[in-house]
């Protein structure tokens, strides 16, 4: 899904997909014009999501707050994905 312009709507919409995925490991969402307002939605179903092993976040418009926001919600105990990694 990388570079298909899918911006701060376009995350929000995958937020909330993520928290319903069963099945999907990885996702690569790179360069889709996210700012902070899509980072921290997905940080919301980054919580909550429990099959997604990689997340690929580069070339967006992300800060460094949102993403170390959106990397503690990854490692925190109550978020259910095992061993995973953000780019």
């Amino acid at each position: 899904m990388s570079e298909n312009h899918i911006g701060n709507k376009g995350a929000e919409r995958i937020s909330e997909a993520l928290k319903q995925n069963t099945t999907l490991t990885e996702l690569d969402i790179s360069s889709n014009y996210i700012t902070d307002k899509g980072g921290y939605k997905i940080s919301d179903a980054v919580l909550s999501n429990s099959t997604l092993n990689l997340l690929l976040l580069n070339r967006n418009s992300l800060s460094d707050k949102c993403m170390n926001f959106i990397t503690k919600c990854w490692i925190k105990p109550e978020s259910r994905l095992p061993n995973n990694c953000i780019l």
